[in-house]
């Protein structure tokens, strides 16, 4: 059977890979069918060779039995119609299985080399999956840590608006002024209230600098009142 042409494709034309794969699996079944047709010669030799080995038994068992009972009359024959006609069909198919096994060993090496061309596509296109995974799970990765960042970035706004009322509380109530101080630390502990429960931690140095940024903010919306 004559392989079937296949052209050459891309290295990274995936799309290509799968269209040569497919074609190189119809061409293996063919190749496994048509192997599958060429053994069923080899399936018919047997089974006259076996036609013929019990017509020579049962032949022998009529003679056997003719000699136990004294050998009387005339000695069983043959069924030489049946078995010139198995013999026949016999030699049909001993040429036509001789002829099977060469081609069933073209077959086969056709077989060996469509799997082995079939397991190389197989390979590559495991491989651009994994890489395209790969690449997704990077970029995912990058996403959440954008998104991560920014959160850090808001907590420890949050945190720093709360350092600065904490803070002015407490500098209050050291001068002496315990309701404006309790006014504070109120506010303070509903900012930090308003911080979700994440799973992000803000450095230090980053809520000391938006404590500060909210300290300037406000001093500028009320004049340094506060």
């Amino acid at each position: 059977m004559p392989e079937p042409a296949l052209r050459l494709v891309p290295r990274d034309d995936t799309a290509d890979l799968r269209e040569r794969r497919a074609t190189l699996a119809r061409a293996l079944a063919d190749a496994q069918a048509a192997a599958a047709s060429v053994r069923s010669a080899e399936g018919e030799e047997r089974g006259l060779l076996a036609a013929l080995e019990a017509l020579n038994l049962e032949h022998t068992d009529r003679i056997r039995q003719w000699a136990r009972e004294g050998a009387k009359g005339e000695m069983p024959g043959q069924d030489v119609g049946e078995a010139t006609r198995l013999g026949d069909r016999l030699r049909a198919a001993q040429a036509q299985a001789t002829a099977a096994r060469g081609a069933l060993a073209d077959l086969d090496g056709e077989q060996v080399r469509l799997s082995a061309e079939l397991a190389r596509i197989d390979a590559a296109l495991f491989d651009r999956a994994l890489a395209d995974a790969h690449a997704s799970v990077a970029g995912l990765v990058e996403k959440a840590r954008a998104r991560v960042a920014e959160a850090e970035a808001h907590v420890a706004e949050a945190f720093g608006l709360a350092a600065m009322l904490q803070a002015r509380g407490q500098t209050l109530q050291g001068t002496g002024h315990t309701d404006e101080a309790r006014r504070f630390f109120t506010l303070a502990t509903a900012a930090y209230g308003l911080v979700p429960s994440l799973a992000v931690e803000p450095t230090t140095a980053a809520v000391q600098e938006q404590a500060a940024a909210w300290r300037a903010r406000l001093a500028g919306t009320t004049g340094g009142v506060l």
